[in-house]
């Protein structure tokens, strides 16, 4: 949205200069009649000369914002950014709404708090410390353990079988060698094993850890609640000046346009001057300007309270279900 606020007001510089151009050539062709001062004809030269200024500013300034868009676009490690570009142009427009929407912070606050992933990967955190200090206590109690086995002893002696075929052409397995010899007994243990710590300074030490870790992270935890909540109120004071910032500018061009039309009235029934009318297509031109800018304070306002509602992915339609999944198309 930089690259497309600075197309935006790149264009207003070059009519402002086609603008000057012009007045310049008709102050030239007065000028050549006699029906014009040298000054006046100065005056408008001045005007291209710093209309021509301002452009050229423009243009770098677009310029370097594209090569950094670029940059962030292009991954040389990608085959589908084999083929280098140069070129930017974008396709989207900033709109701002005439009225802001209801922002209901409380509700705003609460959605934050439940969509953020920093406050959702720092409770988990104080999960993960939850259970190891749990752990680390059960360490430094007395440990029960009921323990019962079940065994069959056996022999590998096998009963004496005549080996051959009966008869029949057909080779015969001893039953008791398949068996794998002969069951000679049977032994079932049970048992319950009491283990009393005495002193274990080592799991108490460990369980003091892990509890004090435990009370830092959800001290941080709070921290980055407490962060959220301010993230979103000063996003909403932003997005909200942003708002009447943006409608003040446009009121102003508005303003400085119908003063120019006047002027330029007055001029054609001899009420007012040529440098009257040069200020004022500098001063609209000026007035398109800031409006630019408001657009884009607001645009970036508006992304600002996004990101500290947790879902500017999804306005933006990025998913990463496959990411989370940990499995690719």
């Amino acid at each position: 949205f930089d690259l497309v606020s600075l197309g935006e007001d790149m264009q207003v510089k070059a009519e402002s200069l086609r603008a000057a151009i012009k007045q310049r050539q008709d102050y030239e062709s007065q000028e050549q009649l006699g029906t014009l001062a040298p000054i006046n004809l100065t005056q408008a030269k001045a005007l291209e000369s710093s209309s021509r200024f301002a452009l050229i500013q423009a243009q770098g300034l677009y310029k370097q914002q594209e090569i950094i868009l670029r940059d962030e676009l292009l991954r040389t490690a990608s085959p589908v950014f084999l083929a280098q570009f140069s070129e930017i142009v974008p396709t989207d427009t900033i709109v701002v709404p005439e009225k802001l929407e209801e922002l209901d912070v409380p509700a705003l606050v609460a959605q934050g708090l439940s969509a953020r992933p920093d406050l959702a990967q720092a409770e988990l955190q104080v999960e993960t410390g939850r259970i190891s200090a749990e752990a680390s206590r059960n360490n430094a109690r007395p440990q029960l353990n009921v323990y019962a086995n079940a065994e069959i002893r056996g022999a590998a002696e096998q009963p004496y079988e005549t080996l051959g075929t009966p008869g029949t052409g057909l080779a015969t397995t001893p039953q008791d060698l398949g068996a794998g010899g002969l069951e000679v007994s049977k032994i079932f243990q049970a048992g319950v094993q009491l283990t009393l710590p005495l002193r274990n300074r080592v799991a108490e030490a460990d369980a003091a850890r892990d509890a004090v870790q435990l009370r830092q992270v959800q001290v941080r935890t709070e921290k980055v609640a407490q962060q959220v909540r301010e993230d979103v109120e000063t996003a909403v004071v932003a997005l909200e000046t942003a708002q009447a910032a943006y409608e003040s500018a446009t009121q102003s061009r508005e303003y400085q346009a119908e003063l120019l039309d006047a002027e330029r009235d007055k001029l054609s029934v001899g009420q007012s001057t040529d440098l009257a009318v040069l200020q004022n297509e500098a001063y609209l031109a000026q007035a398109r300007s800031t409006e630019i800018a408001a657009r884009s304070n607001w645009m970036k306002a508006r992304i600002s309270l996004d990101y500290a509602l947790g879902d500017l992915l999804e306005k933006n339609h990025v998913e990463l279900d496959d990411a989370i999944r940990g499995t690719l198309p």
